[in-house]
């Protein structure tokens, strides 16, 4: 029986055996090894004796592996030619063969298998890794080095000695602690080796951020989640605490209030007196706070109590007031008028346009090209729009994804030139990207725009009045989206 032969029978014995596919590298380490002894106990190690099909393969692998180790090892056969019979051709031959000798060595020193499994311990299957590993076996699976001198840790033959996972502190068994105690060049090369290894616990400090990580995102989760209502504003229809009916009534009143505002003027009410020479203009503010208020209160809402019975009564404070402060207090002052301290009535808060100027809440705009590009170059100084806007201040603008045709661009730089004379004009009009910011300092319904600027070049309903327009030199890609909206926390 060949070398090949023999190896592929015993793979296919033991991948029926062990039920998984066995590979070439286990059956040449079994022909390797060099007495019937090694075999018999690494077989034992592998093979479960008490059953009857692994002793009949236990058995049958030890005959053919004497059979195989009775064969010659060179199996070159020098064939020598009846006319050339000399010295030399005899030299050369034995040459040959001892080099191809060697080749085959050093291919099967190549292929040699390695035993991952360890024999030590109560559990001869347990898996025993290369170089140092934390292990929390304690010695009863792997075979004992000693015990650290400082946190008192077990330390086993997989953490291998060294310094200790735990402190640090330097762990060895007892025949290297008598050689370190010889104080010679081998005592002093062992001692930096050992210092130098160290155990493989990347994984360990990543769980430990991990966990430190999810810890205080729970621990601050109430302070992230905490809801601070500045939507409830006077101008707010869209609140989640208003019911469906609530909601329908705000945002038909809100409609009704931006035409009153920003209507045409031929549907107002005068009222002319004659007599006393005036002019009254029909104000119906006070009675829009007035529904307003009666559909925020037609449902029961729970009411805001300032809990001031509360207070410790042990707790005497002789607080003397200015008694003129106090009556123009409770003149003004809803706590006063209200013993519970309730407040029924909401409170509509009015928006600072200087302060909507100071900020930039990162409101962007879309528009198409070539005219977002003009507006940006201060060639364009307004924009026109079918609806109203109440923002001031900061507003970003962004091109669109649509390409403008040349014809288009010819058109509009045509119309520019004519209202402004010779105008140098960008090259390119790129699309789709975030192309700088301007101020809005004013939004003019068409009379009111007509007024301010006679030649103005704007048919909308309602004018955007820009200033301060900045063109940024690099342009972030972003995807437009309907009337002003929100940027992505990513680009502000």
């Amino acid at each position: 029986m060949t070398k090949q032969e023999f190896t592929q029978w015993i793979c296919e014995k033991l991948s029926a055996i062990l039920q998984f596919e066995v590979q070439n590298d286990m059956a040449e380490y079994i022909l390797s090894m060099q007495s019937e002894q090694d075999l018999d106990e690494y077989c034992r190690s592998l093979l479960d004796i008490k059953s009857p099909v692994h002793k009949q393969f236990l058995l049958d692998l030890k005959k053919r592996y004497k059979l195989f180790n009775q064969k010659p090892t060179s199996s070159v056969l020098i064939t020598r030619l009846p006319q050339q019979n000399t010295k030399t051709q005899e030299n050369e031959e034995k040459i040959d063969t001892d080099k191809k000798q060697k080749k085959n060595a050093s291919k099967s020193k190549n292929k040699k298998y390695v035993n991952m499994y360890s024999d030590e311990g109560l559990n001869r299957q347990e898996v025993f890794l290369k170089g140092r590993h934390k292990c929390n076996c304690q010695a009863s699976k792997h075979g004992l080095i000693s015990n650290c001198l400082s946190c008192g840790r077990i330390v086993c033959k997989q953490e291998g000695s060294g310094p200790c996972v735990v402190c640090g502190e330097l762990v060895c068994s007892n025949e290297e602690k008598l050689l370190l105690n010889c104080n010679n060049n081998k005592s002093k090369e062992l001692y930096n080796r050992l210092i130098e290894q160290s155990v493989n616990v990347n994984a360990d400090n990543k769980a430990l951020e991990h966990r430190n990580k999810l810890l205080e995102f729970d621990r601050t989760s109430a302070k992230r989640t905490t809801v601070i209502d500045d939507q409830m504003d006077y101008y707010s229809v869209n609140s989640g605490w208003l019911s469906s009916k609530q909601r329908e009534q705000m945002h038909q009143k809100e409609e009704e209030r931006q035409e009153k505002k920003h209507g045409s003027r031929k549907t107002k009410k005068i009222t002319i007196d004659f007599a006393g020479r005036q002019v009254y203009e029909e104000d119906k503010e006070s009675d829009d706070d007035n529904n307003i208020s009666s559909i925020n209160d037609s449902e029961e809402t729970q009411p805001v109590i300032i809990n001031d019975h509360l207070n410790n009564p042990l707790i005497k404070m002789d607080l003397k007031f200015n008694d003129d402060a106090i009556k123009k207090i409770k003149k003004h002052s809803v706590y006063f008028n209200n013993p519970l301290g309730q407040h029924d009535q909401g409170f509509n808060r009015v928006q600072d346009a200087e302060l909507m100027l100071m900020t930039d809440p990162g409101l962007c705009l879309s528009m198409h090209q070539p005219y977002a590009s003009l507006l940006l170059l201060n060639i364009k100084n307004n924009e026109g729009r079918t609806w109203f806007t109440p923002h001031r201040g900061r507003l970003w603008i962004a091109s669109t994804a649509k390409k403008p045709s040349q014809e288009d661009i010819n058109e509009v730089e045509t119309f520019y030139k004519r209202l402004k004379g010779d105008i140098t004009f960008p090259k390119k009009y790129p699309t789709g990207c975030l192309m700088g910011c301007v101020n809005i300092v004013d939004c003019l319904s068409h009379e009111e725009y007509i007024e301010q600027f006679p030649q103005g070049e704007n048919d909308s309903p309602f004018i955007f009045i820009c200033e301060n327009p900045i063109m940024m030199s690099n342009h972030f890609p972003i995807k437009g989206q309907h009337k002003i909206f929100k940027l992505d926390k990513k680009i502000h």
